[in-house]
């Protein structure tokens, strides 16, 4: 999406023989925590060790919570199920699922506050990149489209600046559903990917959290 982003913006630079984006602004977008590529950024004029402290701890506190969750709620569901002497009832199963909703929700907000929070800010402050704006209030939406317009701000902007706004005109304008579809998709990467090939997702956890 990066990639797209910068070459997009500067196809038309460099067809009008004008000056186009340079290798050091190109490095800098790969790693700045937005997916709209401009020449220059709002920058702040130090970065703040304390800020990024705080964030690095609140990292590791998610990190322990989610252990915690994951461990002592979801892991002690299916601990003994199956096997011989456990029996099994319907009201066994649907505790296990309504057990298995609190475990889905609390990993959940713990992976949205990591994601959309620490990681985003760790890599903002790092770079001082000014433009922090990574969520907004999703919590109050009363429509999955209001919700996954909210929710994740870097991708709504990509796709509003790159889909609605830049197309051809021959194509049809998309809509709202049919980037919200590319938006969950790309959401539930984030999820499935990490539990599918865990050593790919911790060597790449940087660039993928800062490319959402």
């Amino acid at each position: 999406m990066k990639i797209y982003a910068f070459e997009r913006t500067n196809i038309g630079k460099v067809l009008r023989a004008e000056a186009s984006g340079s290798f050091e602004q190109c490095l800098y977008f790969l790693y700045a925590p937005t997916l709209i590529y401009e020449d220059t950024y709002p920058r702040s004029k130090h970065v703040r060790w304390s800020f990024v402290l705080q964030n690095v701890t609140e990292l590791v506190g998610c990190i322990l919570c989610f252990n915690v969750v994951q461990g002592q709620i979801g892991y002690v569901l299916f601990e003994h199920f199956g096997l011989v002497g456990h029996t099994f009832s319907v009201f066994r199963l649907v505790k296990m699922l309504f057990l298995q909703m609190v475990v889905g929700i609390l990993s959940f907000l713990i992976g949205f506050y990591v994601l959309l929070h620490t990681v985003q800010n760790i890599g903002a402050e790092l770079l001082r990149f000014g433009d922090r704006q990574f969520y907004k209030d999703w919590w109050n939406s009363e429509s999955f489209t209001s919700f996954y317009s909210t929710w994740n701000s870097p991708v709504h902007g990509f796709l509003h600046t790159y889909i609605y706004k830049v197309r051809p005109a021959y194509l049809p304008t998309p809509s709202h559903h049919s980037c919200n579809v590319v938006l969950t998709r790309r959401s539930l990467a984030l999820v499935i990917v990490p539990k599918l090939f865990p050593s790919f997702a911790f060597s790449s956890s940087l660039p993928l959290c800062t490319s959402i």
